[in-house]
């Protein structure tokens, strides 16, 4: 089995491919697929061609009568519906898993090591929070890189990548972390956020009596609607937090017999994040629960879920990428709807719990015995004014 990358290079021009040229062109190669982590074997094909070369090639493949920079190229800037159909039906499309908070650190310290500089651990850090993708990191460690050498040091320190974050507008990501002791009202939800990253959010609810016959129900702090361009169209895409709330009210009606609508309820969710999906359902009512009967979740767990009329966890997606933020982020507990439970979640350094109801959900973030009536009210119900 291959165990290194396989780059075998071609040339349509007398004497392009002499063996210092490939040599180089294979080390660039390796060294740029060493920065973005990818470890694995695999077959880079790389043709070496001029510009009556390149403009026969965008004549054949992009329609395009001119030669254009051959970086800029090959396919990867055509829309797919743009590819010619012979080739798009030899494609397949590859996702790639973002890079987690210890492979940003990893990147870094390779990155400095090989341009031959000490690092301290803060900087590493601070690289790590400030950046969304290797290339990224790689590239903030060689701008620190250029002023350490100027200065004749041979150490890249906190203030050098701090100096390096403000000049290249790379602010510090927030480092959002479990919090030790939940408030009542409160839940630790889920979501994906830009570049498929998982993310935990905190969901705030406040429930009290309502002074008329009707209660209100309202979401705060979520981005009810964003405009998104898309493969030269724009799209609006509306969020669904305020459905996910209506079901929870109509779920406790059915399954415990609680009519929320005699309580004024608002929630929020700090940060404004974009909420385009259905799976803040179990968070919601996680958090409807705690206001009303004024009694904090268990600390430390995190859920994703969304939730039906009648109290069943549906499956939601991104699980895989919220189970690592979690995971980061401190939690020790993870409710995931049944439909999305996977075996290799055993392996996870987390305990990862599978739901199927509403009942369970409740078991599990405040602690309720297995011999407690859950359906209809629920036991400690019983103590709110």
């Amino acid at each position: 089995m291959r165990k290194t990358h396989y780059i075998p290079i071609t040339a349509d021009m007398e004497g392009a491919a002499d063996k210092r040229t490939c040599a180089l062109i294979r080390r660039t190669i390796r060294t740029a697929l060493a920065a973005e982590g990818l470890t694995a074997p695999c077959e880079v094909d790389v043709l070496l061609t001029d510009d009556e070369g390149i403009h026969q090639i965008n004549l054949d493949m992009r329609n395009v009568d001119r030669p254009t920079d051959v970086l800029s190229f090959p396919e990867f800037d055509l829309k797919p519906e743009e590819l010619p159909a012979a080739l798009r039906s030899r494609c397949v499309e590859l996702f790639f898993k973002p890079l987690s908070f210890e492979s940003m650190l990893t990147i870094a310290r390779g990155a400095a090591k090989r341009l031959g500089y000490d690092m301290d651990d803060a900087a590493a850090e601070l690289c790590a929070q400030c950046c969304m993708s290797g290339r990224d990191a790689v590239n903030m460690i060689q701008l620190a890189g250029g002023a350490v050498y100027t200065q004749n040091r041979r150490r890249i320190t906190f203030s050098d990548i701090e100096w390096v974050s403000e000049i290249s507008n790379c602010p510090k990501r927030p480092d959002i972390r479990m919090p030790e002791r939940m408030l009542p009202g409160t839940a630790i939800g889920i979501g994906v956020v830009g570049g498929g990253n998982g993310m935990i959010m905190e969901i705030e609810c406040a429930a009290e009596r309502a002074r008329g016959a009707l209660g209100r129900l309202d979401i705060g702090g979520a981005v009810e609607r964003e405009e998104i361009e898309m493969r030269g169209k724009r799209l609006e895409r509306r969020s669904t937090a305020m459905a996910s709330a209506q079901n929870v009210l109509s779920a406790f009606k059915n399954r415990f017999g609680l009519d929320c609508g005699a309580y004024d309820i608002h929630y929020n969710v700090p940060g404004g994040f974009p909420m385009d999906g259905p799976s803040a359902g179990i968070a919601f009512a996680v958090a409807l629960m705690s206001a009303i009967s004024g009694k904090a979740p268990v600390a430390g767990i995190a859920m994703t879920g969304e939730i039906t009329v009648n109290g069943q966890v549906r499956p939601v997606g991104g699980v895989r990428e919220k189970l690592v933020a979690a995971i980061e982020a401190g939690a020790h507990t993870v409710i995931v709807p049944e439909a999305n439970y996977e075996r290799q979640f055993e392996e996870a350094k987390a305990r990862v719990v599978a739901a199927a109801d509403i009942t369970e959900v409740m078991r599990i973030a405040f602690d309720i015995p297995a011999e407690e009536e859950i359906d209809g009210v629920l036991p400690f119900l019983c103590t709110t004014a």
